[in-house]
């Protein structure tokens, strides 16, 4: 399994991140929705082991919610993903930005008519999660 081997060797040789980070955050968008979940599941293991990295891969994976605009499954996969990621107050400008993103995409869902969708849920639920370590004034 690909992803597998990307989470192996992100695992191992950190430094390597920017091809390898972006094949498995790519796999968030697989149609099969057990690949999705897998590869959020080892982009989490990959956090777990390299806190540092948090940043990074939060970066990467709001690249491709932008990317995946056409794919709601995609998209929804991604923010599951972004909901469980570990947050400190050391990252708030990564909260304030997840926060950010979060809310332009509730505003874009609503916008496009999807109101009684698990996006919506999701994206207000990591609001709820990210918002307590978001410095003050983050939404201004």
């Amino acid at each position: 399994f690909a992803a597998e081997t990307c989470a192996a060797l992100l695992k191992a040789k950190p430094e390597k991140e920017a091809e390898l980070l972006a094949l498995l955050v790519n796999k968030l968008g697989d149609p099969q929705p057990k690949v999705a979940a897998r590869a959020a599941t080892l982009l989490t293991e990959v956090l777990r082991e390299h806190r540092a990295m948090t940043a990074v891969v939060v970066a990467e994976v709001q690249g491709f919610c932008a990317r995946a605009k056409a794919d709601p499954g995609a998209r929804r996969a991604a923010v599951a993903f972004l909901n469980q990621v570990f947050l400190t107050k050391g990252l708030a400008d990564v909260a304030a930005s997840l926060v950010r993103m979060y809310l332009a995409l509730f505003v874009a869902a609503v916008d496009a008519g999807e109101l009684q969708t698990k996006l919506l849920a999701a994206l207000l639920l990591g609001v709820n999660r990210a918002l307590p370590y978001a410095p003050p004034g983050a939404l201004d």
